[in-house]
């Protein structure tokens, strides 16, 4: 008997693009929105400390 994990699927590349397409549009719209801007200009705080530490 094999040990496959049940949840080891293989899901068609048709499928992975379309959800890769969704996921584009949803990040840019969170990125576009007001709170996405401010969350992305914490991230590039956060990271310029760090690369000065």
């Amino acid at each position: 008997m094999s040990k496959r994990n049940k949840f080891d699927i293989e899901l068609p590349q048709s499928i992975i693009d379309s959800f890769a397409r969704h996921l584009v549009s949803e990040i840019r719209a969170y990125y576009d929105s007001e709170e996405g801007q401010a969350a992305f200009e914490e991230w590039l705080k956060q990271r310029e400390d760090t690369e000065d530490a």
